[in-house]
């Protein structure tokens, strides 16, 4: 077996992407992927206008970190809106207030106050765990 893909007895796992802690019950951000959502953020807050393919690119980044920060789905529509009708992805597109607001939200709230951390979510209707 190859030593990369495998580890020792842990109560923490990497999964695609996202930590699941087993004992804390909840999900996380690595610090890899939290530390470059924040450099990005940071980023965009200071431009005022930004290519297609980076807005997109951002985007996905953020799309990815909502399976963890929850609430942040909501706080993506107006990045997405700058994008629709744009075909080509070297057109320069100005980034509008509300989408500063969301992304000063992200920054503030979702991933330096949970710090890109949640809890499981439990299913309605399914059965407690064992």
């Amino acid at each position: 077996m190859a030593p990369e893909k495998t580890m020792g007895p842990s109560t923490t796992i990497t999964l695609a992407g996202i930590e699941l802690d087993s004992v804390e019950m909840e999900v996380q951000l690595p610090q890899n992927k939290l530390d470059k959502c924040k450099e990005l953020i940071s980023e965009f807050l200071k431009c005022r206008k930004v290519t297609l393919k980076e807005i997109q690119s951002f985007t996905g980044l953020l799309n990815f970190a909502c399976a963890v920060v929850v609430p942040g789905r909501a706080f993506l529509r107006h990045l997405i809106d700058l994008t629709l009708g744009i075909r080509s992805s070297h057109f320069f597109i100005r980034i509008s207030k509300e989408v500063k607001e969301d992304l000063r939200v992200w920054h503030l709230h979702f991933l330096t106050g949970f710090n890109g951390r949640s809890f499981f979510l439990t299913i309605i209707g399914a059965d407690p765990p064992i």
